[in-house]
């Protein structure tokens, strides 16, 4: 069993699909990669056993995180302590469709809560890099006219977030409140400590490896699986509702 990622990328000797030929692996699990590139849909059209991570394919086993369900309920913790002006940091839009899913539950919430959302405040960062995302956060901050609530694409940007906030002289969550994803557990030692969405990475990797190894052995039908989430609430929301 072997595990292609995005770290396989720049490897140009052999395809995925030799790779594992190579290997004599018997199954393969494939994450945060560009799920439309030929080498990886070579891999998930051949006769080995693959789980994927974050993306549906038919007739294909998925591992998949409710993103348009976390981000939704995000925004509706934030109106709920009434904020009213809330901004996306979103991360890049990719294959497997997360970020996709994420605006659209973004979206989905400021409408029901009837709010109209500001394209300014809605800009594309990077999933977990750190520059790319505290530049967006700086560059909403530093707008005339600014938000009250920043949601990111995860917890390790939260920390760009954090010391972008401190160059400007503002404070969390008294002049930008912060939401992350993710719920990782270095979040809940930040401070304040980050509000965030907490998916059971853990439990996706369980899942994975249980759902693969019974495709190999068992023969088992393929499915989606979809993983829980829940908000994981801490000190960086300001509420303005009294």
């Amino acid at each position: 069993m072997t595990f292609i990622s995005s770290s396989f990328a720049g490897q140009k000797n052999a395809s995925f699909l030799e790779h594992c030929r190579y290997r004599g692996v018997d199954g393969v699990i494939i994450a945060c990669i560009d799920f439309d590139s030929d080498n990886v849909k070579e891999l998930i059209e051949s006769d080995i056993p693959v789980v994927l991570i974050d993306k549906i394919i038919e007739n294909k086993s998925s591992i998949v995180s409710k993103n348009y369900e976390g981000v939704k309920q995000a925004v509706q913790f934030l109106v709920q302590k009434g904020h009213k002006e809330i901004g996306f940091v979103h991360g890049q839009h990719n294959s497997a469709g997360v970020t996709k899913k994420r605006l659209e539950g973004f979206y989905s919430a400021i409408e029901e809560a009837g709010l109209k959302p500001n394209s300014h405040w809605v800009l594309e960062g990077s999933y977990y890099d750190w520059t790319a995302t505290g530049r967006r956060v700086r560059e909403i901050l530093e707008m005339e006219s600014r938000p009250t609530a920043l949601l990111l694409p995860d917890d390790y940007s939260a920390l760009a977030a954090y010391r972008v906030i401190n160059q400007l002289q503002l404070q969390v969550p008294e002049d930008i409140s912060l939401v992350g994803y993710d719920g990782l557990e270095f979040s809940q030692i930040m401070s304040p400590r980050l509000t965030t969405v907490q998916q059971d990475t853990k439990m996706i990797g369980k899942l994975a490896a249980n759902k693969i190894v019974s495709l190999i052995e068992d023969n088992d039908k393929p499915e989606i699986i979809y993983v829980p989430y829940k908000i994981l609430e801490g000190k960086s929301v300001k509420q303005l509702i009294k």
